[in-house]
């Protein structure tokens, strides 16, 4: 994904700054170059990516794996984020180029869908859940946000408003859809 490498290594679209031994959590990961960006900084300690789709899922694995200098940083799970646990099955497409159109949202994605996806099965967990999972592993460490989840972004924020938890990240970057 060409725009996502753009976005993130050349325009640095999440270079946050100097916080020290920070925690930072990327979701909707895509292809894993957020992810890997993040692990490349001596700031930052840990990080946790999330990515429902398997397609980019899959990509991932594979750049974080070609990355071992900065894999042991890197978790990286197959779920996404949501205001609710559960499955939903929505459109995927598998196409690399498109991957960041993929959307938990079916209202969202029909806009914007290429001509080649299929079905897929994602799992969703409870935003407030997975963020006080996180806080909890990671006392007293800087929480940096990254959130690019295609349509969700405001389920996810205020799932973790109601849940008390916003007070406990210090940046939140959020591509608003």
């Amino acid at each position: 994904n060409l725009i996502g490498f753009f976005e993130v290594f050349s325009r640095m679209d999440y270079d946050f700054g100097g916080l020290k031994d920070c925690i930072f959590v990327d979701i909707g990961a895509n292809i894993g170059d957020s992810a890997l960006y993040a692990a490349s900084m001596n700031n930052v300690k840990k990080v946790y990516a999330y990515e429902p789709f398997p397609s980019a899922f899959n990509i991932a694995l594979k750049n974080i794996d070609m990355n071992p200098e900065l894999k042991s940083k890197i978790e990286i799970f197959q779920y996404g984020w949501f205001n609710k646990n559960g499955m939903v099955s929505i459109d995927e497409t598998n196409d690399i180029n498109s991957s960041a159109i993929n959307s938990i949202l079916s209202e969202f994605s029909p806009a914007m869908k290429p001509d080649k996806f299929h079905k897929v099965k994602i799992e969703l967990r409870k935003a407030s859940i997975i963020l006080k999972e996180i806080i909890d592993s990671n006392p007293n460490k800087p929480i940096i946000l990254k959130m690019d989840i295609e349509g969700a972004e405001y389920q996810c924020i205020q799932d973790l408003d109601k849940a008390g938890l916003l007070n406990n990240i210090h940046i939140i970057m959020a591509e608003w859809h």
